[in-house]
Order: structure tokens, then C-alpha cells, then sequence
């Protein structure tokens, strides 16, 4: 085990344990990958000086992936060994099963190191998903205050700009002068979320202006914080929705956006990293929408297969459901393409072209409507823009079925057809089967453009009702305008 413990302390370029210790020259920590064995061998050595050195040293991300890995056992032995500026940074990071062991195991004594150093936003999330029986032990372990402000945060609705932001910011106000507020910085900035952006309040608490602390350390610090703030102020209040919120991040490219009451007052911020998950989460929803999935926020690795299998049956058997129309008008229209079967094996062709390119057009839509909202003359540019690409397409993918069905009868490649006869019935095929892709195309990327406008309209989700709809709706209008272009230029009777 001696052996052991020296080698690991040679692989981390220390040469003993009195020597293990962070490198002074070094302006930020070490963002290298560190193995869980490597935890494992000093806990298990109970060495709690090197520990606190590496949680010292190393990027806490890095040190998480670690500790991902340790038994419960291991787990406990980390938390109580690493210094609580470390530990509530590393702990914050962890997947809900781990920090409900932690809570399980630990004490609300104990606990108090760890949470004491939690910023507030973390820890309101933290609590929020624990179950009922946790959520004492970690209330009892916070100070009066942080209890108050959880309780308050805990009541702004899910999905709003309240229940994102955070109370750890900086303000000023605004007959203070540069000095005063430096002097503010030095005392509280290491606590809050961020010092560089500096917020300005009137008597009453009201957001008059912002000012970054690059201008407040290149103006005399004489100066008054108003003289030299920014009073175009971009905030939302705290009953917007996340959606809107990361839309006007993305809109004015800021970092981090105020958070205001009804008269805005300020009563928080939120930050870049926490609108970043946001975005990621909406973005996953939306693309497992989009295939049918019933979202959930478990990680997909602690999904269980019966999870699994209820997240895909639903949207499986609605399908199966909304096929049944397919088949109803099916069922009406095949007797005119009997006439000629060589329609029959084209049809399938027709149908998933078609269902594609609206796929392809209802894909745009949610995104552009989800990052840019849009609404009037946008929408209107944006489904004209849509319809023109849609002709050209059209135009381009009829000429090549043109060309291809022709080469297909021909050959014999989809089957040798006794009833194709002659040329003129060969151009009078392969013509409809080019007619009808032009319309269904057309047809197909319009419905996929307004679906998903109409969903936004009636307050549903874009992504949940577009994939089924509109793929039931293309299916049945391409049999539709098969039979119909069959009638007119193959002169097939529609109904016998």
C-alpha cells in the first residue's frame, strides 16, 4: 500500500505528502482529468491532507466526475474531509442520487459546512428536488435568512425568470460615489455570483442603471456611480417565461440580465451558466418531442427500460391511432390505381418524399419560432420566403422523379408491368407521378410551416403536436392528389 501511495503521489508530480500543495504561480486550477482511483486509494489511506489538496488544485468539475464513482461509503468520507469552500462547490455539481446520499448520511450539523457555502440559486434548486423527507434536514442546516429567501424563491412558478434567478449581485446606489462602491466590491464581492457587472438603484430601490467594473476603475473615484453608469437597463420580470428569457439573451448577447418586480425593484439576476442548461434542456425536449419520446430529466444512463418503454409507447400507439385514417383513405382510393398497379409501387415514393420535405420545413419553424418568436410581418416574410423555396424544390424534384420513374418502367427496375404497354402510357405515368410530387411538395412544406405557427397560437408545443400531425396529413393528402393528377391525366375514373 506504501508502494502504492508514492507512485500515485510521483504520477501527480508531488514528491511527498508534506510537498503535495498547490502551486502558487498558478492563476486558475488544474482543468485535467483525475481518476476516481485515484480518490479511492486516498480515502482508503485516510490521507486528508493530500485530499484537500487535490479538491484545492483541481477544477471542480474534474473533481465531481471523480467522486461520481465512489461508494457511498467513500462518499461520506470526502464530504467530511474536504475543507467546506471546496466541498460546496464539488457537492453542487453532483447528480441528484449523490447528494442524496450525502443528505441521508450526514447530520443537519454537518451539513451546515457544506450548504453554509452553496450559493442561494444552487441551493433553492437543490432543495426543490429533493424529496420531503431530505428537505428538513437541509433547511435546518441553513441560517434563517437563506430559509426565507429559499421559501421565497421556491414559490415564483417553474419555468419563470423568478424561479432562475439569484439574489448574490451587487448594488449600489446611486449618489454613492466609484469609491464607495469599490470599498462595497471588496467587502461582499466575494460571496455574490458575479462583480462585474454593478447594478444602480434609486432610494427606492428601483433599477435606475447598470455600470461594468472595468468604468468604474478607469473614472476618478470621486465621480458619482450615476455620472458614469449606463442607464439603458434590459430586464425582465419575474413572472416571464425561461423561454423568453433565453431568447433575450441571445438577442442582446449580454451575460447576465436583471430580474425586476411590477415597479421595478430588483430582486435578482440571472447568469450566462444558468441560462445555459435552460437552453440545453429546452433543446433536448424539443428534439425528443420532435421523434415521438415523452421528455423526462432523468439522465438517460439512470433510465430504467419500463421508463423507456413508457416514454416511447404512448406516441407509438397515437401513431398507430392516426395511421388509421391513412388507411380509411387508402381504402377509398385504391380501387382507381388498380386499374394501372404499377401506381401502387410508386405510392409509397410519393408519400415519404413528400412526409420528408415537410419534415424538413415543420424542423425550421419550431426553431425559428422558438428563438425568435415569430409574429406579423416576421412570420408572413418568413412563410413567403418558405413558399418560394418550396416552388423551387418542387420545380427541382419533380424534374429528377420525371427522369428516374422513366428509367425505372423501363428497365423493369420496380417490376415487369404487362399494362405499360407503350411510350405515350410510359409518359403519361412517369408525367403524373412528376405532377403529383410538385403539388405534394408545395403542399407538404406549407403545412410544415404553419403547423407549428398554429401550435404556438393555441399555447401547445410546437414540437408535441407537429411531428404526428403533420406526417398523418401529408400521407393523406399525397394519396389524395395521386388519385386526383391518376384521374385527370391517366383518365382513371375516381370511383368505379
Amino acid at each position: 500500500m506504501k508502494d502504492l501511495k508514492h507512485d500515485l503521489i510521483n504520477n501527480l508530480n508531488v514528491r511527498s505528502d508534506d510537498e503535495f500543495k498547490v502551486d502558487s504561480s498558478l492563476t486558475s486550477k488544474v482543468s485535467q482529468f483525475i481518476s476516481s482511483d485515484v480518490l479511492k486509494t486516498f480515502i482508503q489511506l485516510k490521507n486528508t491532507k493530500i485530499l484537500n489538496s487535490l479538491a484545492a488544485s483541481y477544477d471542480p468539475h474534474n473533481i465531481s466526475d471523480a467522486v461520481e464513482n465512489l461508494n457511498p461509503e467513500e462518499l461520506l468520507f470526502f464530504f467530511k474531509t474536504v475543507n467546506s469552500d471546496e466541498s460546496a462547490e464539488i457537492f453542487t455539481l453532483l447528480s441528484q442520487e449523490k447528494k442524496e446520499q450525502v443528505v441521508s448520511a450526514f447530520t443537519s450539523d454537518e451539513l451546515q459546512n457544506i450548504v453554509s457555502e452553496m450559493q442561494i440559486d444552487n441551493l433553492v434548486d437543490f432543495v426543490d428536488e429533493l424529496p420531503s423527507n431530505l428537505v428538513t434536514k437541509v433547511l435546518l442546516a441553513t441560517t434563517r435568512s437563506d430559509r426565507k429567501r429559499i421559501s421565497t424563491y421556491l414559490n415564483y412558478k417553474e419555468g419563470t425568470a423568478g424561479s432562475l434567478m439569484t439574489c448574490e449581485y451587487v448594488e449600489i446606489e446611486e449618489d454613492k460615489t466609484i469609491k464607495e462602491c469599490l470599498a462595497k466590491i471588496r467587502k461582499i464581492g466575494k460571496e455574490k455570483e458575479t462583480i462585474w457587472k454593478i447594478f444602480v438603484v434609486n432610494k427606492t430601490r428601483i433599477l435606475i442603471g447598470t455600470c461594468n467594473l472595468d468604468i468604474l476603475l478607469e473614472n476618478d473615484e470621486d465621480k458619482l456611480v450615476s455620472d458614469v453608469m449606463n442607464p439603458e437597463v434590459i430586464s425582465v420580470f419575474t413572472s416571464t417565461d425561461e423561454e423568453v428569457v433565453v431568447r433575450e439573451f441571445r438577442k442582446y448577447d449580454i451575460s447576465i440580465l436583471p430580474v425586476t418586480n411590477s415597479q421595478g425593484r430588483i430582486l435578482g439576476i440571472i447568469t450566462f451558466d444558468d441560462i445555459i442548461d435552460v437552453a440545453n434542456l429546452e433543446n433536448t425536449e424539443d428534439i425528443k418531442l420532435q421523434a415521438g419520446v415523452i421528455n423526462s430529466n432523468k439522465p438517460y444512463l439512470k433510465t430504467s427500460s419500463l421508463e423507456l418503454y413508457k416514454s416511447y409507447a404512448i406516441w407509438i400507439v397515437l401513431m398507430v391511432l392516426l395511421d388509421t385514417f391513412i388507411s380509411i383513405a387508402l381504402s377509398y382510393m385504391q380501387e382507381p390505381l388498380l386499374v394501372i398497379p404499377v401506381l401502387i409501387t410508386i405510392l409509397p415514393s410519393i408519400m415519404g418524399t413528400s412526409g420528408n420535405s415537410a419534415d424538413q420545413t415543420s424542423t425550421v419553424s419550431i426553431r425559428e419560432i422558438s428563438l425568435y418568436d415569430l409574429k406579423g410581418k416576421k412570420y408572413l416574410s418568413f412563410l413567403f420566403k418558405e413558399f418560394k423555396a418550396a416552388i423551387l424544390t418542387a420545380i427541382m424534384l419533380s424534374t429528377i422523379c420525371f427522369g428516374w420513374t422513366y428509367l425505372e418502367l423501363k428497365t423493369g427496375m420496380i417490376g415487369d408491368y404487362k399494362d405499360v404497354t407503350n411510350e405515350l402510357e410510359i409518359i403519361k405515368i412517369v408525367s403524373t407521378v412528376s405532377i403529383t410530387f410538385f403539388f405534394t411538395i408545395i403542399v407538404g412544406k406549407m403545412i410544415g410551416a404553419t403547423i407549428p405557427k398554429f401550435a404556438k397560437k393555441i399555447h401547445v408545443d410546437p414540437a408535441v403536436i407537429t411531428s404526428p400531425i403533420v406526417s398523418t396529413l401529408i400521407d393523406i393528402i399525397s394519396i389524395v392528389v395521386f388519385v386526383v393528377v391518376c384521374h385527370f391525366v391517366l383518365k382513371i375514373p375516381l370511383f368505379n
